[in-house]
C-alpha cells in the first residue's frame, strides 16, 4: 500500500545517508593519515603492521602491546631483525620511538641493497660505562659519536635521515652524527636489528613508527 510504499523509500534514503556519512569518514581519515615531513611523502606504521615486516629469524619473538610493539631474541641468538618488505633508494627518513629493556646490547638500523651486502648500518651501543653511536656505509665507519644518552627503560625519539648527500642521525631532537656521503643510494631495503649476548638476549619496545620515501 501507500504507506509502505513512502516507509521503504525512507528506508532506503536513509540507508544512503548513512553509507553516504561511512564513506566520507573512511575517505577523511585516509586523507588524515598521509603524511609529509620535508617534502617527502610517509606512513605511520603502527605495530600490527611492523609485527608484519620480514623477520630475519625464528629466533625472534614479538608481541603488540596497545601500540607499542615488543621485540626480544632468543638464547644463543646471533641477532634479529625486522625488515620492511619493499625497496627504498634516495632521500628517506625513518623516525620512531624506541626503548631497550636491557642494560648492554646493540640495537642497529640495517639497510642492504640488491646485492646482499649492507648499504647501511647505524649502530646504537649499551654498555654499563659507556655508549656509542656509529654510521657505516658500505662496510666504512663515515661517523661515530660517544657518551650520548640512551638508558634502559626509557623511550627515545629517534630520527635516520639521508637527504642528498647528507647522512643525519638523531636521538630526542640532538643531532648525534652528521656525515657527507660520497656515493650515490642504491635500490636497498630498511630494518631494525637487535644483538645481545648469547646468555643475555636484547630485547627493546618500539613504538610511533614513521617511515618517509619517495615512491
Amino acid at each position: 500500500n501507500r504507506e509502505e510504499t513512502h516507509m521503504k523509500k525512507y528506508l532506503i534514503l536513509g540507508f544512503v545517508v548513512v553509507l553516504i556519512g561511512v564513506s566520507g569518514a573512511l575517505v577523511w581519515q585516509a586523507k588524515s593519515s598521509r603524511l609529509t615531513l620535508k617534502g617527502i611523502s610517509g606512513e605511520a606504521i603502527s605495530a600490527e603492521d611492523l609485527n608484519k615486516w620480514d623477520k630475519s629469524s625464528d629466533n625472534m619473538q614479538t608481541e603488540v602491546q596497545g601500540n607499542q610493539l615488543y621485540i626480544q631474541e632468543s638464547i644463543g641468538s646471533e641477532g634479529v631483525a625486522l625488515v620492511y618488505p619493499q625497496k627504498i633508494s634516495g632521500d628517506f627518513i625513518f623516525k620512531f620511538k624506541l626503548m631497550s629493556l636491557t642494560q648492554t646490547g646493540k640495537i642497529k638500523i640495517i639497510s642492504r641493497n640488491d646485492d646482499g651486502d649492507y648499504e647501511y648500518i647505524v649502530e646504537l651501543q649499551q654498555l654499563r660505562s659507556k655508549q656509542t653511536a656509529k654510521i657505516w656505509r658500505d662496510g666504512a665507519l663515515v661517523g661515530q659519536a660517544d657518551a650520548f644518552t640512551l638508558k634502559p627503560d626509557v623511550f627515545y625519539q629517534i630520527i635516520f635521515e639521508r637527504s642528498g648527500r647528507q647522512l643525519n642521525l638523531e636521538i630526542d631532537g640532538k643531532t648525534v652524527i652528521s656525515s657527507t656521503e660520497n656515493k650515490p643510494a642504491q635500490n636497498a631495503t630498511l630494518g631494525i636489528r637487535i644483538e645481545g649476548r648469547p646468555d643475555h638476549p636484547a630485547a627493546i619496545e618500539i613504538k610511533d613508527v614513521e617511515l618517509y620515501y619517495n615512491r
